[in-house]
């Protein structure tokens, strides 16, 4: 049989898939996204990570007693971007599969702090948001992170910080097997040609059925503006796109064509 499962919570923590993983028996999933028909073969893992740095709150006129929360994490900012740079030069992956070569990342999402103009702020919040590629896992940031801020402690005594993550979700590559050529087939039969191969930094939930040892592909219509205000496909794609997983299935789950 065939199931079609539109999965709430997609965007943050999939709850939708996570509940129909713990009943599910199938034997493949196709996930789509915006992919301009090109067959994505692997996908970047994230985590989101909260840094907080402990200040001593004081009026501005007292100096010798008040500690800077926020001055304290403008240092840590600063290592974060060389640790990113790091990161850029020495760690890479090549999908077996095809696609192009893939970086991490780490950047700065949100920061909040202080309390109000004359006091030094005792307390400041960052969010930071590190994309991994296949290859490396939690453990690896777990070990940059405390790297990061003993680092700063061995030269600033008053030094107060701690981080934790808010979510971590791993990196996907696809297989080859039945789900992967079957798919490959039906592109050659409606278009003419194979699939174009892709992969970069975005997650899906292929990573949680792939996981779950449920065969995983990638594929979906051209688009555009993701998370942004204006988010679209092309409808003459999507119209290819469905002709092509109905050829998929029908190969798949071995019906007459």
């Amino acid at each position: 049989g065939l199931v079609l499962l539109g999965a709430i919570d997609e965007e943050h923590g999939s709850e939708g898939t996570q509940a129909f993983l713990n009943d599910a028996e199938v034997d493949g999933c196709i996930i789509l996204e915006p992919t301009s028909l090109d067959l994505w073969v692997a996908h970047g893992g994230f985590a989101w990570v909260e840094i907080e740095t402990e200040g001593v709150a004081a009026h501005g006129s007292l100096p010798d007693v008040g500690v800077d929360a926020i001055t304290k994490m403008g240092h840590l900012l600063h290592q974060a971007e060389g640790l990113r740079q790091r990161l850029r030069l020495t760690r890479s992956f090549e999908p077996p599969l095809g696609g192009e070569t893939m970086l991490p990342s780490l950047h700065a999402s949100t920061i909040e702090g202080g309390r109000e103009w004359s006091s030094y702020p005792d307390r400041c919040l960052l969010r930071l948001e590190r994309r991994m590629i296949p290859g490396e896992t939690q453990q690896d940031l777990e070990r940059e992170l405390d790297e990061l801020l003993s680092g700063l402690a061995l030269n600033d005594p008053q030094l107060r910080a701690c981080w934790r993550f808010s979510m971590v979700r791993p990196p996907w590559q696809a297989e080859k097997g039945p789900l992967f050529t079957a798919l490959e087939a039906a592109y050659r039969s409606q278009l003419g040609h194979a699939p174009g191969r892709a992969a970069g930094l975005m997650w899906t939930d292929a990573a949680l059925t792939q996981q779950a040892g449920i065969p995983t592909v990638i594929i979906g219509p051209r688009g555009d503006g993701k998370h942004a205000v204006v988010e679209y496909v092309e409808l003459d794609s999507v119209v290819t796109c469905a002709r092509i997983l109905l050829d998929t299935a029908l190969r798949f789950c071995r019906y007459p064509r």
